[in-house]
């Protein structure tokens, strides 16, 4: 039974750190277009200054550069939708009792492995023994 507790916390740490990993990839793209928007706003920058008239250097790198901005900014969008899972069935009030049950034989079944049967019923009783007695 404690095993399975552990198993349980074990897989939750696992997926715990998958998620993490998910949210640190998709923040370091974020990052890096949002890094490479801002070097082509600095050529849009320099293109606008040297040529004030013609247009078509400035817009072409404009149109990069934002468009960058937007897709960097629709991955930081995407960030909250990483770390959900879809939600486990709930249990109906006609199975739940049967899958208790089956939780409790599978501990017993395991706790009569290791430690016997014989044991296992020695302390059985003398737990029924003194919860009796008060």
């Amino acid at each position: 039974m404690f095993g399975a507790v552990l198993s349980q916390i074990k897989v939750r740490i696992k997926d715990a750190i998958a998620v993490a990993v998910r949210k640190a990839i998709l923040v370091t793209a974020a990052v890096a277009l949002l890094l490479c928007a801002a070097i082509f706003g600095l050529v849009a920058a320099y293109h606008g200054l040297i040529s004030i008239y013609g247009f078509t250097s400035l817009e072409s790198a404009g149109i990069v550069g934002a468009s960058l901005v937007v897709i960097g900014l629709l991955t930081l969008a995407l960030l909250p939708l990483v770390g959900r899972k879809p939600k486990p069935e709930e249990l109906s009030l006609v199975t739940a009792p049967s899958v208790g049950l089956a939780m409790i034989d599978q501990g017993l079944s395991k706790a009569t492995q290791q430690i016997g049967a014989l044991p296992l019923v020695a302390v059985a009783f003398a737990a029924g023994l003194l919860i009796s007695r008060r």
